[in-house]
């Protein structure tokens, strides 16, 4: 445990505040982009709760990793809501992943010595992959930077997330080799209490 605890309160009054309105929201008479938006912001909410524990336990790094997955969330909880068409590219951004991964699932089995499908589901497999064959999926192009550029917070894309991007997306050289100070952890911090207070104002504005 660390010797000095970080002040995590105030993340933790806003994600009980964030709660409270979304538990009294009436979702059956919003439009779809408005309940996928309120499912991101319940991710986003979710993912404070779990920032401020792994601060208070000595868990920065981890605490970053969890950090940038909430901006995520919030980039899209905004494009929902500020952009109607933007549900479109969110959804075909799955759908177009599918066949990639079956395809890739397919050549991994085609190369191994030893089979980890079995036949039948080996044949399974080659059906699904025909299917999206033969009606393949034009990709909308969906991207966490489009979902950041189709809203207000697109300036949040080019700065704070893009640096704690460096450092927190994968296992990489930056990662094992950059340690983070007192401020910056305090940053962290206030920059959460801030995504968690603008993401409120756009429910308590829009719902």
């Amino acid at each position: 445990m660390q010797d000095k605890m970080y002040k995590t309160e105030e993340i933790t009054t806003e994600v009980i505040r964030s709660k409270l309105i979304l538990d009294k929201l009436d979702s059956n008479s919003l439009d779809e982009s408005k309940v996928l938006a309120l499912k991101f912001w319940n991710k986003f909410i979710q993912n404070n709760e779990c920032v401020a524990s792994l601060i208070n336990n000595d868990y920065i790094d981890e605490a970053y990793t969890i950090y940038r997955l909430s901006m995520e969330h919030l980039f899209n909880m905004f494009a929902l809501v500020r952009n109607p068409e933007f549900i479109a590219q969110l959804i075909n951004s799955s759908k177009v992943s599918i066949p990639k991964s079956l395809k890739g699932i397919s050549k991994n089995e085609d190369q191994a010595d030893e089979k980890m499908l079995t036949p039948e589901n080996a044949r399974l497999l080659k059906e699904e992959i025909d299917i999206y064959e033969a009606n393949p999926l034009k990709n909308l192009g969906y991207s966490i930077y489009n979902a950041a550029q189709a809203s207000e917070l697109k300036d949040f894309y080019d700065s704070v997330y893009r640096a704690v991007s460096l450092s927190y997306s994968h296992s990489t050289f930056l990662s094992v080799i950059i340690n983070k100070k007192d401020n910056d952890v305090i940053s962290l911090i206030e920059n959460a209490v801030a995504f968690l207070k603008t993401a409120t104002a756009l429910i308590e504005e829009e719902f």
